[in-house]
């Protein structure tokens, strides 16, 4: 199985995080059905961020997973 990390620009909505104008949950939801569709096996996705402030350099070696994002995915997927 690949493992693979994507970078999704996401926004607001009041205090909500939105990504194109649909909640988070659900373009996670939508996007995990459209890898199981291509793949033709299932797959996951963990959101180790819901922001993307200060995420991002112009340098791609600084963009870097932090330690918190580390950790959030190895809580959730022990879950």
């Amino acid at each position: 199985m690949a493992r693979l990390i994507i970078d999704v620009p996401s926004d607001y909505n009041g205090n909500k995080v939105v990504i194109n104008k649909m909640k988070l949950k659900d373009f996670v939801a939508t996007l995990q059905s459209a890898c199981d569709v291509l793949s033709n096996d299932s797959s996951s996705f963990v959101c180790v961020e819901e922001h993307n402030t200060g995420q991002f350099h112009e340098n791609p070696a600084h963009n870097k997973l932090t330690s918190k994002q580390v950790r959030t995915f190895n809580e959730t997927i022990t879950k």
